[in-house]
């Protein structure tokens, strides 16, 4: 009844106010209603899910301008995201793909962080204060330098400052395009001081961690410098990979963004190469289950190849994505061999094994849990890399204890077999001075004995048959005598093998090497010695004097001499060492009471890999080598060690330094051979023999040269007495341009 009396004017007024202001708002209305995210309270630190608030919009052709997004005509191609991921499950890397969200903010708080998304370029387009757009830059990339948000190591998103300006509604637009990778939206509002907060304590934790693991690699290069064991060189491997790629993966390779994603590519792969190399040597695969560690190392040059031939392609494809494929079959067949080489560790019940074990399955449940939590099966609200990294740690942490232990053992089996061996040669050289005592005595008196009783044969022939029963059982005697002095000669060629170096240590570094050594008798006067100092090799090759043995008791003593002048004394030098030996034995013989001359021809060569250097000294006998298939002989000081002198005149012995940076062979050699008989005339075999036989072998390979020597050796002395110990080593000295020489 009132609007009933209400004057025409009012009536018409009213009517054309709904109309107009009813147009403006239908034309205001996109073809899709755009959400708008409220923010309402103050206390908000965080809204997620914002991707179901969001409008999507393809451009399968790359072309589209920001302008032509932002046109009337454009937002009526924008979809909800819910139903643009109906259709588009998956993000493909060729295409580019905008987005818009709507926000209201109701807070007092208008500056804001947006959590974007992943992919290779990323532009947030965002309203000034004059209501014009402004553009930001971030993505995988794009330099660090000119990112919006330097990192993205917080939730492994890319991110923007954003000012949402109070009680009015301000709509982004953001734009993402992959390359590598397929990209990714994953909407999230959070406040700076959140943002920074869990930036603050991420960094912190990746500190110390990295800083534990740079403890370890320090400290593990350490000892491997300091023992030559590769174990903790492949150990320190191990981290140093491991440590890589959490840098790469926490974005701390950024200003190089290609960089950074092929180490995260690569990174875990040789992981596991130096996982398996460790294994093998901390457990002593090759004991505990040979077979299988063979398959190992097969598949070890094999993932070489195929790691090589990624980085190879990712170099001049960039395409990440197919290769990445590969790289993850690689790791399934790591985790493979690895639950395999676990199950054979477990069933050998060895104490080492089990450490390794445990830390493995440490590493194991670790890198477990972060993966139930990426794919969000467990809800965590930190870094799902978390436990990956406190899985690690885990085994780590057993595997050095492990360490510990191997090395203590070590030790003690090491103290145990030398105490072991100083008894038995201390028990042995008496046993063998006793027996040779009492034998001696026995024959004396049993030739005396003889003696008498070819008198008294002379005498009374009717007295032959006692004296031959006496006869019958001297010679019974004296057999037993021969039979148990071969059996101390035999002990006594043990010891001596004993002090020889071992073949697999010289194997390991000269790989290219063959010793002749033919003594004349059951033990040498001849020996040749080996050991590794600082990274240089020293080798010998020396000639006592005398064979039999009274030439086996001077190699014991000279070996020992030379054990006490370089391992102990830390004399280096090849010169010096000779003049110490000259100086040593006359002390150790008592030369100046007892008049006793013995000593030694001796070739002494130092290896310096590093320097590729060979240096050599020698007392009589020559060092001969050959480059380019040029021979070079070059001949030892004049005199022997504690040999005859002039006047007791003292000789300084010379050095010679030899470039080996050329493929090099050497031969060092005592004068058996040379001064061999035989042939046809029954002459020496000479030494310009043994140089033209030595230079049309020295091509061939290592094992072929060693034994094409012992045949002409045989065939040049045919049925003839050998009358001298022999000894001849041969080395190939390889230093391709670029390499060394091999050094453990």
């Amino acid at each position: 009844m009132y609007l009933a009396k209400l004057p025409n004017r009012w009536w018409l007024f009213c009517a054309l106010y709904t109309c107009t202001h009813l147009c403006d708002w239908v034309q205001a209305q996109p073809a899709t209603q755009q959400p708008i995210v409220y923010i309402s309270n103050d206390n908000t630190t965080q809204i997620e899910g914002l991707n179901a608030s969001a409008q999507v919009l393809t451009d399968a052709t790359n072309t589209f301008t920001f302008d032509q997004i932002s046109s009337k005509a454009f937002q009526a191609h924008f979809i909800p995201y819910q139903t643009f991921k109906k259709n588009s499950p998956k993000l493909q890397k060729n295409k580019t793909y905008w987005a818009k969200i709507a926000f209201r903010n109701h807070t007092t708080r208008s500056h804001w962080v947006l959590y974007a998304g992943s992919g290779a370029y990323i532009t947030l387009y965002t309203q000034d204060k004059g209501k014009r757009y402004q553009q930001k830059s971030n993505g995988r990339l794009v330099p660090k330098s000119k990112r919006d948000i330097g990192s993205h190591i917080v939730g492994s998103n890319y991110k923007f400052n954003v000012l949402l300006p109070q009680n009015s509604t301000h709509t982004l637009y953001l734009k993402l395009k992959g390359k590598l990778y397929p990209p990714r939206f994953a909407l999230k509002l959070e406040t700076p001081a959140t943002h920074l907060h869990k930036k603050s304590w991420l960094q912190l934790i990746q500190s110390f961690f990295q800083g534990a693991l740079w403890i370890m690699i320090i400290y593990n290069l350490i000892l491997f410098a300091i023992v030559k064991d590769r174990t903790y060189l492949y150990y320190t491997a191990y981290i140093l990979t491991y440590s890589v790629y959490y840098l790469a993966y926490y974005d701390f390779f950024a200003k190089q963004s290609y960089l950074q994603i092929y180490i995260s590519a690569v990174s875990l792969p040789i992981t596991f190469i130096s996982y398996f190399l460790f294994m093998q040597r901390f457990v002593n695969a090759q004991a505990l289950m040979p077979r299988w560690t063979k398959v190992i190392q097969a598949w070890l040059i094999g993932k070489v190849v195929v790691v090589v031939s990624a980085i190879t392609y990712l170099y001049f494809t960039a395409n990440i994505y197919k290769m990445e494929l590969v790289l993850l079959l690689m790791i399934f067949t790591d985790l493979l061999l690895m639950a395999i080489s676990l199950y054979l560790l477990f069933k050998s019940k060895n104490t080492l094994a089990r450490y390794f074990i445990i830390g493995s399955f440490f590493l194991m449940l670790g890198w477990g849990l972060s993966l139930v939590s990426f794919f969000k099966v467990i809800q965590v609200n930190f870094n799902e890399n978390y436990f990956s990294q406190a899985g690690l740690f885990l085994e780590l942490a057993l595997f050095s204890v492990g360490l510990g232990y191997r090395e203590r053992k070590n030790e003690q089996d090491k103290r145990i077999a030398q105490e072991k061996n100083a008894r038995l040669l201390k028990d042995q050289n008496k046993t063998l001075e006793y027996k040779v005592k009492e034998r001696t005595l026995e024959i004396s008196n049993k030739n005396k004995a003889l003696q008498e009783k070819q008198a008294q044969i002379e005498e009374k022939n009717n007295q032959l048959v006692e004296n031959h029963d006496l006869i019958s059982r001297t010679h019974d005697l004296l057999n037993k005598a021969y039979k148990s002095i071969q059996a101390s000669i035999q002990s006594g060629l043990r010891i001596q093998k004993a002090v020889l170096p071992f073949e697999e240590r010289m194997r390991k570094a000269l790989p290219k090497h063959f010793v002749f050594f033919r003594p004349r008798d059951v033990v040498s006067g001849d020996f040749y010695w080996f050991e590794e100092v600082r990274q240089q090799q020293f080798l010998v090759a020396a000639d006592c004097t005398g064979h039999g043995i009274p030439g086996a008791f001077m190699t014991m003593l000279c070996t020992q001499a030379l054990n006490d002048i370089i391992m102990r004394r830390g004399v280096y030098s090849p010169e010096r060492v000779l003049n110490a030996l000259d100086q040593l034995l006359p002390k150790i013989l008592k030369t100046n009471q007892t008049s006793v001359r013995d000593g030694m021809d001796i070739v002494l060569c130092v290896i310096d890999p590093q320097a590729r250097l060979l240096c050599y000294a020698g007392a009589m006998n020559p060092l001969l080598y050959i480059q380019d298939n040029e021979m070079t002989v070059i001949k030892g000081t004049r005199y022997g060690i504690n040999g005859h002198r002039k006047g007791g005149e003292r000789i300084q012995f010379a050095l010679h330094t030899i470039d080996i940076s050329t493929p090099t062979m050497i031969y060092m050699f005592s004068d058996g051979i040379q001064d061999q008989f035989g042939g046809e005339q029954g002459k020496k075999f000479s030494s310009k023999r043994l140089r033209n036989l030595l230079m049309e072998l020295h091509a061939l390979p290592i094992d072929e040269q060693k034994q094409q020597l012992a045949q002409a050796v045989d065939q040049w002395q045919g049925d003839l007495h050998q009358i001298d110990d022999m000894l001849l080593i041969g080395a190939r000295l390889e230093t391709p341009h670029g390499s060394k020489l091999p050094s453990h």
